[in-house]
């Protein structure tokens, strides 16, 4: 008999009330600085064609000035989000997960005391790090010092005998190259002590990363001179600097949102270890990604509610890294010629030797998370998987695309397994799906398909499987002889 947990009003994996109200205040002040800068500009260009309705003729008429007035404007718009924010995301923070009878918060601080039990651990490199974090000090402590020696403002200032232009090109190079090496430095001592890879890579992919906000500078900038000029027009004149003006404003906002994901997920993907790397800096049991190649490209929605402001669509394979990476390294086999994906670090095979790769990481994960799909590749690993009976540490993922043929397709290579006829219940929002310790199906369902409620149900899946009552993996991985208890 299928188990089903409906989580369509269920919360991000959020992990602690601490955070949460962190999350609520800092969007509080960020949507409420917005919003109030956006009424500022709005008055700003109505000033141009209606001067009543200036900002600062508004403000005058109650009695305060223009930077008092947007002052109040910003407070007053953050203090109402805040408690929309907060009421909002704590209701969600207290939501209860059904069968288990456990709030949402609790569930995940179990979870965060069964990662700290998990054998192996991360190869961070604190040592390095710390030096690439000393030198940093060191650099800044001999300015500071050089500074006080010359009794000077400036303690790199060049002597008086060069020109203007090359004491300004002197000057920016040198702010360029301590400043460049301080940043360096930074990350790659963070990246050191995290158990991440060098950060030559990433660095090298900031500029790629800068490219978009440097563009919406750029017009921003344009756009907004124009509109300076359009204040001191007449006429025509005055109706062609707004239009450009405001033309400029709207192109460079275009640009960057077209620009910003592809470059930022260029750059991520610059940084990411290969699946070799991940494994070494992680020695902790992997988690074993599978997949279609096809289905690289799957995006979940983002919800437009309060979860997720900062974009419309997610990545579905990044949405599932975030959670699952929290218990060991994520690793996939990739598809060859292709740039390596954000999400599962990759390693790559010719011909058919991924098989044995796969086989093995299968025997050594901690647990295996497949999204359904129909490729001869996804077909044997099913299968192997079953073979092999692994079927106990598999959490399948549902996408929205196709998702009644990839019902059907899990049925069937389910066929003469155990629980094939609870199987015929799986479908209708089913999102998510895993096995019990007794075999049979916990379906975890959403009719809203959103990459919070993918998280949400990964969470809730690898609660069942390791710590629930009837969790199939209570006794593996822990390095103890008997299960965990809270």
């Amino acid at each position: 008999m299928t188990t089903w947990i409906y989580l369509t009003e269920s919360p991000s994996p959020t992990p602690t009330p601490l955070f949460t109200l962190m999350k609520a205040v800092g969007l509080s002040l960020l949507i409420g600085g917005g919003t109030a800068f956006a009424i500022g500009m709005f008055a700003t260009l109505a000033e141009i064609v209606f001067p009543s309705l200036g900002f600062a003729t508004l403000a005058g008429r109650f009695g305060v000035s223009e930077n008092e007035a947007m002052a109040r404007l910003f407070f007053a718009l953050s203090a109402a989000y805040l408690l929309l924010f907060t009421t909002t995301l704590f209701s969600k923070h207290f939501w209860r997960v059904p069968v288990y009878n456990l709030r949402m918060g609790a569930l995940n601080s179990r979870l965060r005391k069964l990662r700290r039990r998990l054998p192996g651990q991360l190869n961070r490199g604190y040592f390095w790090g710390a030096l690439n974090f000393a030198a940093v000090f060191a650099v800044w402590s001999a300015i500071l010092w050089l500074q006080y020696l010359k009794g000077d403002a400036n303690p790199l200032a060049p002597p008086s005998t060069l020109s203007h232009d090359l004491v300004v090109v002197r000057g920016l190079l040198g702010v360029l190259i301590i400043g460049l090496g301080t940043i360096f430095l930074i990350l790659n001592g963070a990246r050191l002590i995290g158990g991440a890879s060098a950060a030559s890579r990433f660095f090298a992919g900031l500029w790629l990363s800068a490219a978009p906000y440097l563009a919406l500078m750029l017009s921003v900038f344009a756009g907004s001179f124009m509109l300076a000029m359009a204040l001191g027009l007449d006429g025509s004149l005055k109706v062609l600097a707004l239009v450009s003006g405001l033309g400029g404003i709207v192109c460079g906002l275009v640009l960057w949102w077209r620009l910003k994901d592809r470059f930022d997920a260029r750059v991520k993907a610059m940084a990411l270890p290969d699946a070799h790397n991940a494994r070494w800096a992680d020695r902790r049991a992997p988690i074993l990604f599978l997949r279609s190649f096809q289905d690289d490209s799957l995006r979940a929605p983002a919800s437009l509610g309060l979860e997720d402001v900062y974009s419309f669509e997610d990545r579905l394979e990044d949405s599932l890294a975030e959670v699952v990476g929290k218990y060991g390294p994520v690793i996939a086999v990739g598809q060859p010629g292709v740039l390596p994906a954000t999400g599962a670090a990759r390693a790559y095979y010719q011909g058919d030797d991924w098989r044995e790769a796969v086989t093995a990481w299968m025997d050594q994960a901690l647990f295996i998370l497949m999204v359904a799909g129909f490729t001869e590749g996804v077909r044997w690993e099913l299968d192997a998987v079953i073979a092999r009976g692994h079927s106990n540490k598999l959490i399948l993922i549902f996408p929205m695309s196709n998702i009644e043929a990839r019902y059907a397709w899990v049925r069937d290579r389910f066929q003469g397994h155990p629980v094939s006829d609870a199987l015929r219940e799986v479908g209708a929002d089913c999102v998510a799906m895993h096995l019990d310790r007794h075999g049979e199906p916990v379906a975890l369902a959403s009719s809203d398909p959103y990459s919070v409620n993918y998280k949400a149900a990964l969470s809730v899946a690898i609660y069942g499987l390791m710590l629930g009552p009837n969790g199939a993996l209570d006794h593996r991985h822990l390095g103890h002889s008997q299960s965990v208890r809270f």
